[in-house]
């Protein structure tokens, strides 16, 4: 731990679950696409900013395990939507609510998991 910087056991709580639940489902996107190019392309992933660092460390492991590359694109979850649904591209869609119900209603995500939650006290 650094010693510089306080202790948040809910951000260490919520990250390890994230970092659990995306590991989780990163090899089911492994099926993804049809056909050797697709397989060639790289998986785009829409991700909120605050989870880089889990998303950082699950992409380094599942390119070292599958030789697939993932493109990594952070922002806020509003202005991923948008991306995702301009370019029509993205593979995942990692952000907090309400976001995941507005990509659904558009037609651009077919499920979901929630991971983690949070609760003022």
């Amino acid at each position: 731990m650094n010693a510089s910087k306080p202790h948040c056991p809910v951000r260490t709580c919520c990250t390890s679950i994230l970092a659990a639940a995306l590991l989780a489902a990163l090899p089911l996107m492994a099926g993804c696409g049809g056909g050797q190019e697709a397989a060639e392309e790289p998986l785009r992933c829409y991700i909120g900013g605050t989870m880089r660092p889990a998303m950082e460390e699950l992409a380094r492991a599942y390119q070292d395990e599958t030789g697939r590359r993932i493109e990594l694109d952070f922002g806020d979850s509003g202005s991923n939507l948008i991306k995702a649904e301009t370019t029509g591209r993205g593979d995942l869609y990692v952000a907090h609510d309400p976001f995941h119900a507005s990509l659904v209603l558009k037609g651009l995500g077919a499920g979901g998991w929630v991971v983690a939650t949070l609760q003022p006290v």
